[in-house]
């Protein structure tokens, strides 16, 4: 039973500090990459050092929005000079730190370089380089992540001796050793990877160039998320059963980076400090003599600040099992908010997997779901949820994990959250149903602008603005031009139309409606009535004036009716009032 859960979420995953969940999303450790570019006249004499460095300059300016704690590094390999003293035919161009702009701007400069800049050498040995590589990188400590080496290349065969070949055999065993991922780029369409590579580095770890050069260069300005658990509770099942779970977040609202104060004249960061001030007395007031008030009827209620805490303590934490439901019981209407993602915690409870696995696979056979009631903190108030399970996808041809094992959290409201639309949405006299020629032409438009949609091929185009013009700012350079994904193709979708969206407004819509001026939810009698500009007489002018009513009247009215009656008026509308009154001795 354990089995079912080795492709899921994992148990060595650290509990995070659960009175913040957007810091326990952010990733606590750094990842460090070093991109290893071929020097030589075959790459400079073509598109492939341009492309290498473009994708790498991209890759710079993505993580400095993506992953900013992350360090990265370029060398160039090949090279007549050498920047070490130790080792020979390499170049560092820029050593292993976080993306920043100069960093951004020295790479640009790198993608004008000629052969000249350097000179090619093929004297240089790959397994010397990747040594060279390895001593760039940090010690391994809590922070670190994975650690990578990325060769960009369209030589397929650098050594023809056997010696070179093995050296760089132990070097890539020793790399491997260490934890360092070791992967090649290979360029050009006449690269043939089994002449020496596929032996060396392995098949898997071999990438075609050109596909992977445009995923780096499409690489999308998106915070980062580690996959880390957001809080770790106990799931009770009865009185005396409780296994551990943790809770993962599926949806985080992406904002964007709050500013940061600095004193104008020193442009170093200002601490904000909040203090509580006396109004009798203007004295600063310390914690303990502050009192928190709360109204009830015409009582006011005092709490100490010790005893607002103990008021939020409705139930325990944890997640407590009220019980199953078929899934024909399932209501999209009482969605609350984005769910999470529930999965089983072997390391709080032992054996914690094998009971949640077997309540899944239960779940997933009758085709039920489960009730219950959450508490994910002491100062949060439990909320019902229901459970759906979801069953693991694998992708066939890579055999990775699209979905993993687990419940969905699908949070649910209370009676005195819901809200009745009944009296509103009700049918009135003026609403009649479609006839079937004007289903069928709604179900051909439908048909027609039917498309495969991802959210994860969309980002919001205000971040993406935001970050480019920060960039921009930062670089000096001009706001490179952007996509927005969110605007309609109007050309495209017309033409995907046809004369199906004219058959449907003239079935729809009665003849000689101007749908373009018409505004939506206003009738044509309504704006007739809009139209009838109101005329007070003398008498009734001189009425409203003694009941005081004049005030009821827009200022447009009152004017007319003062130029109807030769009243004299200046100013805003208390002043046309006045005149008013006074013209009628009021």
């Amino acid at each position: 039973m354990d089995d079912f859960f080795q492709l899921g979420f994992g148990s060595d995953y650290e509990d995070e500090d659960a009175n913040d969940a957007a810091k326990s999303l952010r990733s606590s450790t750094r990842d460090e990459s070093i991109f290893l570019v071929d020097f030589s006249s075959s790459m400079l004499s073509s598109s492939h050092y341009s492309d290498t460095l473009s994708a790498i300059h991209q890759t710079y300016r993505s993580k400095i929005i993506t992953s900013e704690k992350d360090l990265l590094a370029v060398i160039f390999f090949g090279t007549q000079s050498s920047s070490s003293n130790d080792y020979s035919h390499v170049q560092l161009i820029q050593p292993l730190s976080p993306p920043g702009a100069e960093s951004i701007r020295v790479l640009g400069n790198a993608l004008k370089y000629k052969s000249s800049q350097f000179n090619h050498s093929n004297d240089y040995n790959l397994a010397e380089v990747f040594l060279y590589a390895q001593s760039h990188f940090k010690a391994p400590g809590k922070t670190t992540g994975t650690r990578s080496i990325t060769v960009f290349t369209d030589n397929d065969n650098p050594h023809c001796d056997a010696k070179s070949r093995d050296m760089l055999v132990k070097r890539v065993e020793d790399l491997n050793q260490c934890n360092i991922d070791l992967s090649l780029i290979a360029l050009g369409e006449k690269f043939n990877a089994k002449l020496f590579y596929s032996d060396v580095l392995g098949s898997d770890n071999i990438h075609n160039g050109m596909e992977r050069i445009e995923d780096m260069m499409n690489i999308m300005k998106i915070k980062e998320y580690k996959r880390r658990s957001m809080v770790s509770v106990g799931f009770k099942i009865g009185n005396f059963c409780e296994i551990g779970v943790k809770v993962y977040k599926y949806v985080s609202k992406a904002k964007k980076p709050s500013a940061v104060k600095l004193d104008k004249d020193t442009n170093h960061e200002v601490i904000t400090r909040t203090e509580i001030i006396s109004q009798n007395t203007a004295q600063v007031l310390m914690p303990n003599e502050v009192q928190f008030i709360q109204k009830y009827a015409d009582e006011e209620i005092e709490f100490s600040k010790d005893e607002i805490p103990e008021l939020k303590k409705l139930a325990p934490t944890g997640i407590q099992l009220l019980g199953f439901r078929h899934s024909t019981c399932f209501n999209p209407r009482f969605y609350l908010k984005p769910g999470d993602f529930l999965y089983p915690d072997e390391n709080s409870v032992r054996g914690s997997i094998t009971l949640f696995s077997a309540l899944l696979k239960k779940c997933l056979e009758r085709d039920m779901f489960a009730l219950c009631c959450i508490t994910l903190r002491t100062s949060s108030s439990p909320r019902l949820a229901w459970l759906l399970p979801q069953k693991e996808e694998i992708d066939i041809e890579s055999s990775q994990q699209i979905k993993p094992p687990g419940f969905q959290i699908f949070y649910l409201p209370y009676a005195d959250e819901l809200r009745n639309l009944s009296d509103i949405l009700k049918d009135d006299e003026e609403r009649r149903s479609a006839s079937v020629k004007e289903l069928r032409a709604a179900h051909e438009i439908a048909k027609k602008l039917k498309f495969t949609w991802n959210p994860e091929d969309i980002c919001n185009p205000a971040l993406q603005k935001f970050y480019a013009h920060l960039e921009a700012h930062a670089l000096e350079t001009d706001v490179s031009d952007l996509r927005d994904f969110t605007e309609i193709n109007l050309q495209k979708q017309k033409k995907r139309l046809g004369e199906s969206l004219d058959n449907f407004i003239q079935l729809v819509y009665p003849e000689g409606l101007n749908l373009k001026g018409a505004k939506p939810g206003v009738s044509q009698k309504t704006k007739e009535v809009k139209k009838e500009v109101i005329k007070l007489n003398g008498d009734e002018l001189e009425n409203l004036a003694k009941a005081g009513k004049l005030g009821k009247y827009t200022l447009p009215v009152l004017k007319a009716a003062c130029d109807e009656n030769f009243i004299k008026y200046s100013g805003r509308k208390q002043d046309v009032i006045a005149a008013i009154e006074k013209h009628y001795n009021i």
